[in-house]
């Protein structure tokens, strides 16, 4: 649980970061290329209003040069514009300008402005501050991977101390859970065994019956609280080699029994053998969990279908139930801890809402996942663990 909340701390804190530093070097990368385009429109514009006052150098007839702008007189056809050989950069971009109708624009490191009344082309060098812009740009990325870098690893050393008032919080609820469940054990207990032994006297009575029923609902959620105690506090278990595909045929036909009060069939699917390393007790406590929940709100007179499969290096359990009051959708909220597919039935069918929390927390246990959809008839489980 807490390596889970340190890598949740750490993956967080570095992405916000990430993310807005992003968005901040984006940002003056964004301002200062419409600086660089601003200042170069300035440059064009200013030696426009100089334009009869400069000197300039004929390269040929079409062609004059100022600095790093050129002058094009092309007179009505770019194409008849006269280019040296030497200069193929300068061809290619008379060449994009003339499939445009822009006026003014930026190819291939030129500022270009298109004077269509003067029918002249002004071309303004931006070799030097695209090189600057790039240069920054580059450099701010640097930046941004070298801050997250270090946003990364302040993370980390500083996530035991963040994660710490949750865990210890978390440490007092289990710890609170424990000690509550076994101190309800006795009295419990007390109270189971006074119930019977007043059966003798007043054989066959009502009041005696609901108390009983109610004391076994109190013993089976103590035993479910505790059993979460131990799995939150992730206690070592006895791993063993095992055929999990026959302690599955074997609760599969137990619950068949059970089903066929309701008239319900199972059709069931059981790929043999798959063999799995882990603690026995928790793998039988997932399928009895999901036997469990069909049994309770399985609609009558209707087929279940349970399938163990083997895909790839995973064991995939999926079931699928017809159940009342369904809504198309994603279910994943029935693993949360005291939540009932069915609120109405909760008390009629004795559920207590932990069963699939259970069930969850096995699975996260061994790095698996559990997820749970309805196409508005039918409730399907499906459970993926790495074998």
């Amino acid at each position: 649980m807490n390596n889970s909340l340190r890598r949740r701390f750490i993956f967080t804190s570095t992405l916000v970061s990430f993310i807005v530093l992003s968005l901040i070097i984006l940002f003056i990368n964004m301002m200062n290329y419409r600086t660089f385009l601003s200042d170069r429109d300035e440059y064009l514009n200013d030696f426009l209003a100089h334009l009869p006052h400069a000197n300039f150098e004929q390269i040929n007839p079409h062609i004059k040069k100022y600095n790093d702008i050129y002058i094009i007189d092309y007179q009505n056809d770019l194409k008849k514009v006269v280019i040296d050989r030497r200069n193929q950069l300068l061809k290619k971009i008379l060449t994009r300008i003339d499939k445009t109708s822009e006026t003014k624009g930026i190819f291939k490191n030129h500022r270009f402005y298109n004077d269509k009344n003067e029918k002249k082309l002004y071309l303004v060098n931006t070799q030097r501050q695209y090189k600057y812009f790039y240069s920054t740009l580059i450099n701010s990325i640097g930046i941004l991977f070298m801050a997250t870098l270090f946003v990364f690893m302040l993370s980390y050393l500083l996530s035991p101390y963040v994660i710490k008032p949750i865990v210890e919080s978390q440490q007092k609820q289990r710890q609170f859970i424990t000690d509550a469940s076994h101190e309800l054990r006795t009295p419990l207990t007390i109270i189971a065994t006074n119930v019977e032994l007043m059966e003798y006297d007043l054989q066959d009575n009502r009041y005696l019956n609901n108390i009983k029923s109610a004391t076994s609902r109190l013993n089976y959620l103590v035993g479910d609280l505790l059993s979460l105690a131990k799995l939150d506090e992730n206690t070592k278990c006895i791993y063993q080699k095992f055929d999990f595909s026959s302690d599955v045929s074997e609760i599969v036909e137990k619950y068949q029994a059970l089903l066929s009060t309701k008239n319900c069939t199972i059709n069931h699917t059981i790929d043999s053998p798959i063999i799995c390393f882990a603690n026995r007790e928790e793998y039988i406590k997932i399928v009895n969990i999901l036997m469990e929940n069909i049994n309770k709100y399985a609609t009558e007179n209707t087929e279940v279908v349970f399938n163990l499969s083997k895909k790839s290096r995973h064991m995939v359990i999926e079931t699928i139930n017809y159940a009342e009051n369904l809504q198309r959708g994603d279910y994943n909220q029935i693993f949360n801890r005291f939540t009932r597919l069915d609120k109405h039935r909760s008390s009629a069918s004795g559920g207590n809402g932990i069963g699939l929390s259970i069930l969850k927390s096995i699975v996260e246990k061994y790095q698996g996942r559990a997820n749970a959809s309805s196409d508005g008839t039918t409730l399907r489980i499906v459970v993926e663990i790495p074998l």
